[in-house]
């Protein structure tokens, strides 16, 4: 397929545009034997298609054509077999997200039941809070009205405090030194009789030297003598003994003890500003100043008028909650009418303990 100049044997020489025409084709068939087979392999340079030509194979083994439909027959199979997994997997799939579905339908199915049962639960806790807020009042009232009847029935007793341990052994019992005491310092004239019906130290272990002594109950036979007595030494203002100063108060229970001595920290701000005070029974603050009388009913109430009054006084806040409540409430203190005492940790009994640990040699 490659043209070869021959001269041209006629009379009439060529022309040079006959020349450079059969030079341009002879370029443009050079070319296109040149062209890489992925560009014109199957286009002859006299426009048939190679596929249609009867050559063979360079091994040999066939046509073009033949391979051709080789390649189809795989590719489709290989299409089928793609089409079958595809099938399969979107089967697969769909039996997934069945289960999927079921098991989310299961869990919104618990979901609502726990929201129900929660809702239930909320209500009763709400019930359970307005109810044990009932009860905490009602215990409140009843305990308000126990310490009531037990300061009652300790209205003919008082305490004598800071008498010494031990002095008294040397009288016959401890009413006969009470009385004998009474008579010395309150200057009561021997006409009037005492009637002491029994006289002990408070119930306790025996303290140890240096600390303070127990207090000592005097219960009367009559109610007037015991006012007539506290009002003899109220007016002394005290008295002394072996070098200790003893005074003489009535006998509370000891939860009006304990909500008397909050007011501990209020009582001394008001000594060292020289104002005029008096505790009056169970748990009131009567407090004179210069603009007139102001009596207060709890502590909370009075640490926080004298705060703002410009006096150095700790605000004692009121519990806020039911616990709180709770905790501040003269029931829940245990035998005795104490508050519980906060856990000091491990810490403390070790160091307490060192007493006891033997010494290395």
């Amino acid at each position: 397929g490659v043209y070869v100049y021959t001269p041209n044997t006629s009379k009439t020489p060529p022309t040079a545009r006959t020349l450079s025409r059969k030079r341009k084709t002879t370029k443009s068939a050079r070319r296109s034997n040149k062209r890489p087979p992925s560009q014109g392999a199957n286009i002859s340079p006299h426009g048939a298609s190679r596929g249609n030509s009867p050559t063979s194979n360079r091994d040999g083994s066939g046509t073009e054509d033949e391979d051709d439909s080789v390649s189809l027959t795989l590719i489709l199979k290989e299409l089928r077999g793609a089409g079958k997994d595809v099938k399969e997997f979107r089967t697969d799939a769909k039996a997934q997200l069945l289960e999927i579905k079921g098991e989310l339908d299961k869990v919104n199915t618990r979901l609502n039941e726990v929201e129900t049962r929660v809702a239930e639960h909320e209500d009763k806790l709400q019930n359970t809070d307005e109810i044990l807020l009932e009860i905490l009042t009602i215990q409140e009232k009843l305990q308000t009205k126990l310490t009531s009847l037990e300061a009652y029935s300790r209205r003919e007793s008082l305490r004598i405090y800071g008498v010494p341990e031990g002095v008294e052994s040397g009288a016959p019992s401890m009413a006969h030194f009470v009385e004998k005491l009474l008579r010395e310092n309150l200057a009561i004239p021997p006409s009037t009789s005492l009637q002491i019906q029994r006289a002990h130290r408070a119930i306790s272990s025996l303290p140890p030297d240096g600390s303070q002594p127990r207090s000592i109950l005097v219960k009367f036979l009559s109610f007037t003598v015991k006012e007539e007595v506290l009002r003899l030494a109220w007016q002394k203002r005290d008295f002394m003994l072996n070098s200790s100063k003893i005074n003489l108060d009535n006998d509370f229970p000891s939860e009006i003890m304990v909500m008397r001595k909050e007011y501990a920290e209020a009582r001394k701000v008001l000594k060292e500003k020289n104002l005029r005070f008096r505790t009056l029974y169970p748990t009131h603050l009567k407090v004179f100043f210069e603009e007139g009388v102001k009596t207060y009913n709890t502590v909370e109430e009075a640490t926080a008028d004298l705060a703002s009054r410009g006096l150095p006084v700790k605000v004692i806040t009121p519990p806020a909650t039911p616990r709180e409540r709770l905790q501040r409430c003269p029931l829940w203190w245990g035998v005795g009418g104490r508050r519980p005492r906060q856990n000091r940790g491990v810490a403390g009994y070790k160091e307490k303990l060192q007493v006891y640990r033997r010494e290395e040699n």
